[in-house]
């Protein structure tokens, strides 16, 4: 029972100092729509990023990330989302 708690202890050490803090900083970074060069004429756009699942996935290392929203859309929403290469970290 004695290995359990501390496993339990390390596991949540290991979330409050490493995962936590890498995935607010993703998020608080995400939150805010952010202005980009569409790749498809090469006029300026505002994306929103989904900051949920971008600090999810950076806080386990696979750093992800997808739009919520365009300011080119719904006419272009079928694109190829290229422009997220702009904004990766």
């Amino acid at each position: 029972m004695d290995t359990l708690v501390a496993l339990g202890a390390i596991a949540a050490i290991g979330i409050s100092y490493v995962l936590l803090p890498v995935g607010l900083s993703v998020f608080a970074d995400f939150r805010m729509p952010k202005e980009v060069t569409c790749p498809d004429n090469g006029e300026p756009a505002r994306v929103t990023v989904d900051a949920t699942y971008a600090a999810m996935t950076s806080a386990v290392g696979m750093n992800r990330l997808r739009v919520d929203g365009c300011s080119r859309w719904p006419e272009r929403g079928a694109c190829n989302r290229s422009c997220l290469s702009q904004l990766a970290h």
